[in-house]
């Protein structure tokens, strides 16, 4: 299940960077 964990790394990043986003605001 190679796609999911891709996914999984890619929800954790966008995550991440909207907390950041949300900080910097």
């Amino acid at each position: 299940m190679t796609g999911a964990k891709t996914n999984d790394t890619t929800v954790i990043n966008l995550m991440r960077m909207f907390m950041a986003g949300e900080e910097v605001s």
